[in-house]
């Protein structure tokens, strides 16, 4: 099984956690597979192998090439029928993997060839029959980006042929001296003609920088919910420049709703966060509406379970 619904992930540090469980006759004997790939390059970035009831993890051996170890003293013994859970740290700064399993640290790796978790893929190699894996919630978090001038408030989506979507940046200038900063955007496709868009991204700080934060909106806006891929729940925020009657739907790609966040009701000017619980929902696309007396803004989020 192979899930690419990560894409490609700029540079920084990640989380993964993935829940887990094995089992079955002889399941000690069977041999199970987390692998993680660079979403940019398609080269190695991390990795995990479940044999003999023990994790071996990912790392560099003498002549540069991925093998898999586990760590004297630090053995992570895996039992048949429970859940656990894997946890897998990604950090640039230091540039090295730390795997943990149940919580206690089992293994570190310096960086492999690829940098960041940009795609899963889970194996079940079926050497034994009667055997088993269950996957659930896996979560993947970026805890940092290397800018401490600019950062992005959502890095992936689903954008379909014809529509168009949209990445909040946040410029910091607490503490940054007067200059130029600049670094590149880049955004992946699947066009063959032009898969790699680089879009530049340049801050002019003068020598006075005013910090001052205005809390009253001066447009209405609806934001990319977070987070996004999700699993069971994610928040929807919106802003509203003036008092207004609202409605705030959730639709599936055949234009069915599947649920009425807010119906019609008066909300004051301001931000507002909603939470969507899709429990009861399937894995796809879903497409939330802001409808106000003037406006109607929609957006696209996507639900794997």
């Amino acid at each position: 099984m192979s899930a690419p619904f990560f894409g490609y992930q700029p540079f920084g540090n990640y989380e993964v956690t993935i829940n887990f469980e094995v089992g079955g006759t002889n399941f000690s004997n069977e041999v199970f597979d987390f692998y993680f790939f660079d979403g940019k390059t398609g080269a190695w970035s991390g990795g995990v192998i479940i044999a003999n009831g023990t994790i071996f993890s990912a790392d560099l051996n003498e002549e540069g090439e991925v093998e898999f170890f586990a760590e004297n003293g630090n053995t992570a013994n895996v039992t048949s029928g429970e859940y656990h859970t894997l946890r897998i740290s990604f950090n640039a700064t230091g540039e090295e993997i730390n795997y943990y399993f149940n919580g206690l640290r089992i293994y570190t790796s310096v960086f492999l060839h690829g940098i960041t978790p940009g795609q899963l893929q889970v194996l079940h190699r079926n050497s034994i029959s009667n055997t088993y894996i269950n996957v659930d919630d896996i979560e993947i978090k970026q805890l940092q980006t290397p800018y401490t001038w600019l950062s992005a408030t959502d890095v992936s989506g689903v954008t379909l042929e014809g529509e168009s979507s949209q990445v909040n940046l946040t410029f910091k200038t607490q503490g940054i001296g007067a200059g130029t900063y600049e670094t590149l955007m880049k955004v992946r496709a699947n066009d063959p003609a032009n898969s790699l868009i680089e879009i530049p991204v340049t801050l002019e700080v003068n020598d006075a920088v005013s910090n001052e934060i205005t809390n009253q909106p001066k447009e209405i806006s609806l934001e990319q919910n977070y987070p996004n891929p999700f699993n069971p729940s994610t928040v929807i925020s919106y802003q509203l420049e003036e008092n207004s009657e609202i409605s705030l739907q959730v639709f599936d790609m055949l234009g069915r709703e599947v649920a009425t966040l807010v119906n019609g009701e008066r909300r004051a000017a301001g931000e507002h966060k909603v939470t969507f619980e899709a429990g009861n929902l399937s894995s796809g696309i879903y497409i939330y509406r802001l409808k106000t007396a003037s406006q109607t803004l929609t957006r696209q989020m996507v639900l794997i379970k």
